[in-house]
């Protein structure tokens, strides 16, 4: 009996926290997002080597630089948007009628699909999953925002990637 009232308490605290995040200016909003995504990727860079893919390599030098930034930085962000979290989110939503578990089950399904769509390496796998964690956490709280949700998640996808080819390019 207490594990499910202390389930609900959980619940609705979290709930309150998506209610308070969505009164944030959306600059503020969307530089708290980016901060976490940018701690959370240095972070894990730190603890973990994600190495070099030849493959990356590969395609850099077949489709040159030009092509490369287009796709990771524009083409990319706005597939991976519209699939992961507009297509699995509004999916959720639509079967999953109470806000409270809609928000848990698509975060999670939205998260873990993305991880699972970059297998370069299990620990990049485990990155992008917590990237996926907070574009879909971006993405629904700015449905409950009434704000443009597909924007402001694909700005942020593509700044991480920018910043992630640049460093790439420099290596």
């Amino acid at each position: 009996m207490e594990a499910t009232g202390s389930n609900n308490y959980d619940i609705m605290s979290l709930l309150n926290f998506i209610r308070k995040a969505s009164k944030l200016n959306v600059n503020l909003f969307f530089g708290i997002a980016f901060f976490l995504l940018l701690s959370t990727n240095l972070i894990l860079s730190y603890l973990f080597s994600f190495g070099t893919s030849n493959s990356n390599v590969n395609y850099i030098e077949h489709f040159g630089k030009v092509i490369t930034l287009l796709v990771v930085v524009l083409w990319a962000p706005v597939f991976e948007t519209i699939l992961y979290q507009v297509l699995i989110i509004h999916l959720t939503k639509a079967f999953v009628s109470k806000i409270r578990y809609s928000f848990f089950i698509s975060i999670f399904i939205s998260s873990m699909a993305f991880g699972l769509s970059h297998p370069y390496s299990l620990p990049y796998i485990f990155a992008a999953s917590i990237a996926g964690l907070i574009f879909a956490t971006t993405y629904y709280i700015s449905l409950y925002r009434k704000q443009s949700a597909f924007l402001l998640v694909f700005l942020l996808h593509a700044l991480n990637n920018f910043l992630g080819l640049l460093i790439f390019l420099h290596k």
